[in-house]
């Protein structure tokens, strides 16, 4: 690898890989969620619903070339830790939750404005 230490090496190439849309890993990962929840009966689960319906405002949050790489600089940070996974599948759930929960926030100002200019 030259005179790149093997640290950065990793970190650049996982950045490159997990934090990148247009990439085929962030491309074969979405065909293989489309599939395997194409045909799932969801029905009518109260929580089911509030989740999904606030998935493109965490999309949306997550998206912007800034956040992206304030989001993913703490995780890459550790990526040669023997628990890396876990430390990456806790950080996507805690970064779904806060921004869940700043969607479920902007919807409750979004909805008192509009009541009060319709009143």
């Amino acid at each position: 690898m030259g005179g790149v230490n093997r640290s950065e090496y990793v970190r650049h190439n996982a950045i490159y890989l997990l934090a990148e849309p247009n990439k085929l890993s962030a491309l074969v990962c979405a065909m293989l969620f489309f599939i395997g929840f194409k045909n799932t009966d969801m029905g009518r689960k109260r929580w089911f619903n509030s989740i999904s319906a606030n998935v493109f405002a965490v999309y949306l949050i997550t998206d912007h070339p800034q956040m992206r790489k304030f989001i993913f600089t703490p995780v890459t940070s550790r990526i040669e830790a023997d628990y890396y996974p876990l430390l990456y599948i806790g950080w996507a759930l805690c970064l779904m939750i806060v921004c869940i929960i700043i969607e479920m926030i902007r919807l409750r100002i979004d909805k008192s404005i509009f009541k009060k200019a319709n009143d």
